[in-house]
């Protein structure tokens, strides 16, 4: 009884058992759990594999910034990037990153800056496989150009330039770009000269006696240049030549901000400059106090040559004053002698250059070097005139009329501007042309004088557009790359 009973046991278990295999009913219940339970893992080291990529997003993005500035600025490099590292949004509460940088001079004259930041990101989902933090690794380098550059910038300061803000926009605009430019240089051989323009350029009394002027009256300093000189490389070389008279020859317009107006076709000296005590407007230079007219101490607009010191920039921008006339051809012919080297002895002779790089203007060819000039003007040539009097230094001649004779037509002096351009594209100075709300034809003559690089080197704009066009330049010049 007993096996029997032990036996029927047996086979109703294995009944059971072979039932219970053939039975599909809830099978599907583990299977699903356990695909949810994969689901909830694979969501979950998304998640954290997201929150690494935000964290590398954001550290890279910080580096990336931080060697772009570091390579544009003479800060240390250190301190800079680490700056830009630290203010980023941390992903995470691991504390601040891990910063390494380096910062190189290369031999084609570039300034590299490399860096490497390392990081830790706090896992959520990934700690039950055991990892709690994930490393986050980023590398940038980024690099700037830094050749030994000579810059004349030609600033028309002509009555029509200046409108109603006067010259403040220029001046704001050229000197925070003269900033960027001696700041980028690091240290080492740049230099600016300024090079302002009406209807002539005044080079200061030195360099007028020096190279032949002939003084009738002591207002202003400006040679009148012969077509001959227009068509020469550097300084004026006839060795005679005539004084620009002092006079105005058009009524001075109502629209000029009396704080810049000037007076005269020859930007005027630092010491001279008269106002109408009854009108309180500029009207006109004359040598000595006559016809109740009073004398003021103002600041004048006379070439500045390599000047690297900012304040001395500042200063000579913040002297020039609005004048008569608008010749470019002019202007754009002292800036090209400026970067002559030729002009090296008379400007060592005069102790003239302004700052403290020696051997100014540099071989034409010197390696890892750069001229560039860069005028801005408003396009608006003017025919030259001069009084059909002889100056003899007690006369002021303020209405256009029968009194003025003309000297140059405009057809002329666009001719010599062209003929300086050409001879900038055969000395290698590379020549860059910011026009300030410039008229159809002016647009057709500095695109013909730009020739095949008109479409990167002139840039039309307006006064408030200063800015921007000058960025674009300093871009063009110092090349800042991220390289990675």
């Amino acid at each position: 009884m007993r096996l029997e009973t032990i036996c029927g046991l047996y086979r109703a278990a294995e009944t059971a058992a072979v039932s219970f295999g053939h039975d599909r009913r809830g099978a599907i219940t583990p299977f699903l759990l356990a695909i949810f339970l994969g689901l909830v893992l694979i969501t979950g080291l998304g998640i954290d594999l997201a929150r690494h990529e935000s964290a590398r997003a954001a550290l890279q993005d910080a580096l990336d910034r931080g060697v772009l500035s570091a390579a544009q600025s003479t800060d240390n490099p250190v301190i800079t990037v680490r700056s830009f590292v630290e203010e980023r949004q941390i992903t995470g509460d691991t504390g601040f990153a891990r910063v390494d940088v380096k910062a190189t001079d290369t031999r084609d004259g570039r300034y590299r800056v490399a860096a490497r930041a390392e990081d830790e990101v706090d896992t959520i989902f990934a700690r039950m496989l055991g990892i709690d933090r994930v490393p986050v690794v980023v590398e940038a380098v980024a690099s700037e150009a830094r050749p030994k550059l000579e810059l004349a910038l030609a600033l028309d300061i002509s009555s029509s330039m200046g409108g109603d803000a006067g010259l403040a926009p220029l001046r704001a605009a050229t000197a925070e770009f003269s900033e960027e430019m001696l700041r980028a240089a690091g240290g080492r051989e740049t230099t600016i000269t300024l090079v302002p323009f009406a209807g002539s350029v005044n080079p200061g009394y030195k360099m007028f006696r020096a190279l032949g002027g002939f003084q009738a009256h002591e207002i202003s300093f400006c040679l009148d240049l012969p077509s001959g000189d227009f068509s020469r490389f550097g300084l004026p070389a006839a060795r005679d030549y005539a004084q620009v008279p002092a006079f105005m020859a058009w009524p001075r317009a109502g629209r000029i901000r009396l704080g810049d107006a000037g007076t005269g076709w020859c930007p005027g000296n630092p010491e001279y400059d008269y106002l109408d005590p009854i009108s309180g407007q500029a009207m006109g230079y004359l040598v000595g106090l006559r016809s109740g007219r009073e004398k003021v101490m103002t600041k004048g607009a006379v070439i500045a040559p390599h000047a690297s010191d900012m304040e001395v920039i500042e200063r000579r921008l913040a002297a020039m004053r609005q004048h008569h006339g608008t010749s470019p051809q002019e202007g754009l012919k002292w800036a090209l002698a400026m970067l002559d080297p030729a002009t090296r002895p008379m400007l060592e002779a005069q102790k003239a250059i302004l700052g403290d790089r020696p051997g100014r203007p540099l071989p034409l060819d010197r390696p890892n070097g750069a001229k560039v000039v860069v005028m801005v003007t408003d396009g608006r040539i003017s025919e030259a005139v001069r009084p059909d009097w002889d100056i003899d230094g007690r006369r002021s001649l303020l209405d256009k009329g029968p009194h003025l004779l003309d000297r140059m037509v405009i057809r002329n002096a666009r001719g010599y501007l062209l003929e300086q351009c050409r001879i900038a594209a055969e000395q290698g100075i590379d020549l860059y042309i910011v026009g300030v709300s410039l008229p159809g034809r002016a647009i057709s003559t500095y695109r013909h004088c730009l020739g095949d690089h008109a479409d990167s080197r002139l840039l039309l704009t307006d006064r408030q557009g200063l800015s921007s066009a000058y960025r674009y330049i300093r871009r063009r010049l110092t090349d800042l790359r991220l390289e990675r």
